[in-house]
């Protein structure tokens, strides 16, 4: 009977594919069904292709597609018949300018799909985050027991706004909602587990140096702060252990070099140079030769003892004004400083990784770093050491230190496998930079209260592949903290506004609320708590609103100067604007031919402008007929303007 069932299913379905050992028919029969019960497949998308896999823990998982000459729909479903991911798209799908749907109905869609997902344990899960654009509402929903983030507890759901339908889904299964979360008891408190984290110390800030590579000479800029990277540990709140936390995917460690790029181009051939060239500058007086720089190499790294390297390029660096030599071999390849002979970099690879990581490197670190680093070892702190996941590697990491404070950037990174060999040696260091010493730096407990209110340092869960609960504290976000103050520092360390979340709450009732809300469900939005729309609005705003620069729009030469920004537009400004934002901008060129009904003089600077906007109704006067075109305009007027330019243009 299974047989025939399965037969029946590929006759009059169309099925393809192979079932492996691991599924059966009736499985695949019951992922259709179940399928089905989460979303409507429509009726013309007759082709069905599907697979079978195992997960992680031996559980089979379906993958379904139904597809046809309109589009595609496919599914995933674990074991039990829950809805893992969703997509669907429609090739013939409208074409619109403004949304259908107001956030109101899509994410009202959404949460009533997470509740056929889910059933009642969908309450579990709370908004955290939603992105707004034309064709997509998202919303993003973790799961919270007792009222703690579960860290890998995530579901995703976008509606299209257009159609009014859900258009794609990724979340977890239903075992997450079987598992025991303990209690928050006898647990320790927020300052012993951040201390715990950091090592048994207090935090402490660290220099970021920054190259603006924007300029021709590309200049530094060194600030003080707390860094909080990307956490993928996290302190058990009961054991005080750090723990691996797990967010459903992997934070491989990385190392960010000033002369990447570099590095890459010289390693393509795209260093500029000739092979005759470059035997030319081995020669050339203060630059040392390929067969020194080979002997360097091999001197220090035994694993590359037996590599015929050959020269792949030399790069003049504006950034550090020196120049460096590029070695590559089959199985190794280094950076050296061509004048000084040190190592800036050195890798190896296609070296056996199986062996367990289990001897004692730190004198054999230290011992390199005599002879490689001897020029800035005293600048170095002590290593700290970390083993690879799976115990085949040593990473032994040494930051440069000023005024007692660690640099992020800078430094000495070794990694040995399992059999004592280096088979990796990053050297990041920068000369000739001024490194301040802020007073009054935040230590101690000042610190911690500071980071855990900024970074959002408490508790969360964390479930792992076999399904063991860890209840932990970690910080919810990453960046920079300023080294003196609770306030979250950008990149090149300049204090950042805090963004709240987009409202248009008051317009409510508002004469522009039809128009302001259109806009906003079809992701055209300032980014502020409050929509504001009888204030006037600044060209910043009315750029990020329309989505477009204002000064490269009006072919402006001053775009490096961000001061205008700031700075109230006038209703001349705005359909001068207009005008170029709509391609019309050559008619600018010809304010002779165009008249206005205004009963106000405008000037023949923006008639051109002005007259468009006004025959296609975009921009109009007040009650007396008068255009007023030196007032400037609210919010609310230029959110109009930007509706009327959206509808006139279907």
């Amino acid at each position: 009977m299974k047989r025939f069932i399965a037969l029946f299913l590929a006759i009059s379905m169309g099925l393809c594919g192979s079932v492996s050992v691991f599924g059966d028919d009736k499985g695949l029969a019951d992922a259709i069904l179940k399928a089905k019960q989460y979303i409507e497949i429509p009726s013309d998308r007759t082709d069905i292709d599907y697979h079978i896999s195992e997960d992680e823990n031996n559980d089979p998982q379906y993958y379904l597609s139904w597809s046809g000459d309109n589009g595609s729909t496919n599914v995933t479903l674990d074991y039990d018949g829950c809805l893992l991911s969703y997509y669907t798209y429609d090739y013939n799908e409208d074409d619109a300018l403004l949304a259908k749907y107001p956030t109101e109905v899509t994410e009202q869609t959404a949460r009533d799909f997470l509740r056929k997902v889910y059933g009642d344990n969908a309450v579990c899960f709370k908004l955290t985050q939603r992105n707004l654009d034309l064709y997509e509402h998202n919303y993003s929903y973790v799961i919270y027991q007792h009222d703690i983030r579960l860290t890998n507890g995530i579901a995703n759901i976008a509606v299209n706004p257009i159609s009014g339908n859900v258009a794609s889904f990724n979340g977890v299964g239903q075992e997450f909602f079987k598992l025991n979360y303990p209690q928050p008891e006898n647990i320790i408190d927020v300052n012993t587990a951040m201390t715990a984290l950091y090592n048994g110390n207090y935090p402490a800030p660290q220099y970021n140096t920054v190259y603006n590579y924007n300029e021709s000479v590309p200049s530094p800029t060194v600030f003080l702060a707390f860094t909080i990277p990307y956490q993928s540990k996290g302190v058990d709140a009961v054991t005080g252990e750090i723990k691996e936390l797990n967010y459903n995917y992997s934070n491989m460690k990385g190392f960010n070099t000033a002369s990447a790029t570099a590095e890459e181009a010289a390693m393509d051939g795209g260093s500029g140079f000739t092979p005759e060239e470059l035997a030319a500058i081995d020669s050339v007086e203060g630059l040392i030769s390929t067969d020194e720089a080979v002997k360097i190499i091999k001197d220090l790294f035994p694993i590359a003892a037996n590599e015929n390297f050959s020269s792949s390029g030399v790069y003049s660096d504006k950034a550090s004004d020196k120049y460096l030599i590029y070695l590559n071999s089959e199985n190794a390849n280094a950076r050296l400083n061509g004048v000084t002979g040190i190592v800036e970099q050195f890798n190896a690879y296609n070296y056996d990784d199986e062996t367990k990581a289990n001897g004692d490197y730190i004198n054999t670190a230290n011992d390199l770093i005599h002879r490689a680093a001897y020029d800035i070892e005293d600048k170095l702190s002590t290593p700290s050491t970390e083993r690879s996941y799976s115990d085949t590697s040593m990473n032994i990491d040494y930051s440069r230190v000023e005024n007692g404070y660690k640099c992020a950037d800078e430094g000495i990174w070794i990694t040995f496998n399992g059999n004592g060999e280096v088979t990796s040696y990053y050297r990041t260091w920068y000369d000739n930079l001024t490194y301040p010493n802020p007073g009054n730096v935040l230590e101690g407990d000042e610190a911690i209260n500071a980071l855990t209110e900024v970074f959002d340092f408490d508790l969360v869960y964390s479930v792992d592949n076999n399904y063991n609960v860890t209840l932990a504290y970690t910080f919810n976000k990453s960046g920079n903290m300023s080294a003196t103050s609770p306030q979250q520092v950008d990149y090149m360390g300049k204090v950042l506004n805090t963004v709240s979340e987009p409202s248009i709450d008051d317009v409510k009732g508002h004469w522009s609320e039809k128009y302001v809300s259109a806009l906003f469900n079809s992701g055209y939005q300032l980014n502020d708590t409050l929509f504001r729309p009888d204030q006037p609005i600044t060209f910043g705003e009315l750029e990020d609103l329309y989505g477009k620069d204002y000064a490269v729009v009006l072919r402006n030469n001053g775009t490096e100067n961000d001061e205008y920004k700031n700075n109230r537009i006038t209703r001349y400004e705005l359909a001068a604007y207009i005008l170029e934002y709509s391609g019309l901008g050559k008619l600018k060129n010809v304010p002779d031919i165009f008249t206005t009904d205004y009963t106000d003089t405008i000037s023949k600077e923006y008639l051109p402008a002005v007259a468009i906007t006004r025959g296609l109704g975009i921009l109009s006067g007040d009650e007396k007929g008068a255009f007023n075109g030196e007032r400037e305009v609210t919010r609310a007027e230029a959110a109009v303007a930007l509706y009327n330019i959206l509808t006139n243009a279907k």
